[in-house]
């Protein structure tokens, strides 16, 4: 590959990154320029305001931002609160129950449960006998071993069951009990203990559920107000995007404000000495720009010529190998003749005979 075609590339990119560095240090004049006379370019200040307010919007998205992240970590935390405190006030349920079921003053209000009661209670006592009994049993053959196993699995499994149904009676009796709390000198007892432990359970429960209302409540609010846009993440995208395309706006405005000033050679323009730096530094780049034209012109030029000189070249071998083939074509043409020629003085030669 001809090393002039490389140059000639080199120079191009060259000539590229001056012209993009001209444009950055215009952009730049142009900015500072508007910077110091915005009041007098409508365009500059909807431009900049346009920008700050996208920007504060962003940040107000943003915190809401992380105060969704917050209260979904705090709506976790309060659902984990409340699960436990409703675990507590089940517990204290079934406590209760069980301690008024037991309790001679409360005779009246375990009336109703007392058939039931009783009767798991039996039940159970007879079960865990069995199992004590099946358990001190030993010795046999294997199938004597297996047969008391699955009879002990078989009780075991009554027995789970039968003390579920005791402590869901007993949870029931609590539920009751602390719907309407019968009067009595048990009261100060177990059960006006528990009673008083399920108040303030209560209490708490009752605080962390208007803790997670206020929260979602939050939460709603928060979610409304970006509900057109599709979430506070999508909106700073949004946002973003606008800010780019003023951004864009204002790039072309201080180009062609700083060209305005390049073309004036300042004057006209309220310029400081740092502005005249920069006006001579893109002056010296586009000596360098028009100095890289000038190389690439030459270069070009250059090689058009060969190229012309490789065309001439070419050209004038095929008149070279033209006129070879062309006298080649007339030797033919003569040989051909005087052949033609030999034939006619023979047939004359050969009419004579006739």
């Amino acid at each position: 590959m001809d090393i002039r075609k490389k140059e000639i590339r080199d120079l191009e990119a060259k000539k590229r990154r001056d012209l993009d560095s001209i444009n950055k240090l215009l952009e730049n004049l142009g900015e500072s320029l508007l910077s110091r006379m915005h009041e007098d370019v409508p365009e500059y200040l909807q431009s900049i305001n346009a920008i700050q307010d996208a920007e504060g919007r962003i940040g107000r998205a943003e915190e809401d931002i992380l105060r969704l992240k917050h209260i979904r970590e705090e709506l976790r935390r309060r659902e984990k609160e409340l699960a436990e405190a409703l675990r507590q006030l089940a517990l204290i349920h079934t406590r209760l129950g069980e301690a008024a079921l037991r309790t001679p003053d409360y005779e009246d209000f375990a009336a109703p449960y007392q058939e039931r009661l009783s009767a798991l209670l039996l039940r159970t006592q007879n079960l865990e006998e069995r199992l004590e009994t099946l358990e001190a049993q030993g010795g046999g053959n294997v199938f004597a071993w297996i047969g008391r196993n699955t009879q002990s699995m078989v009780i075991r499994s009554f027995l789970g069951k039968n003390r579920y149904s005791l402590q869901r009676l007993y949870a029931e009796a609590g539920e009751k009990f602390v719907q309407s709390p019968p009067e009595g000198p048990g009261a100060s007892g177990e059960a006006g203990e528990l009673l008083r432990d399920f108040d303030a359970n209560l209490e708490t429960r009752e605080e962390i559920q208007r803790a997670l209302g206020g929260l979602r409540e939050d939460r709603r609010q928060i979610n409304d107000a970006y509900s057109a846009d599709g979430g506070p993440g999508r909106k700073i995208q949004a946002l973003r995007r606008h800010i780019s395309l003023v951004e864009e706006r204002l790039r072309l405005l201080y180009l062609a404000r700083g060209k305005q000033a390049e073309e004036a050679g300042g004057g006209g323009q309220p310029v400081t000495d740092n502005d005249q730096a920069i006006l001579e530094k893109a002056r010296e780049l586009r000596q360098a720009v028009a100095g890289a034209e000038r190389q690439i012109e030459r270069l070009t030029a250059a090689l058009a010529i060969d190229e012309e000189r490789g065309k001439i070249d070419k050209m004038e071998q095929s008149i070279r190998d033209n006129r070879d083939r062309i006298a080649a074509a007339e030797a033919v043409i003569e040989d051909l003749t005087q052949k033609i020629a030999d034939a006619k003085d023979h047939i004359q030669e050969l009419s004579h005979l006739l």
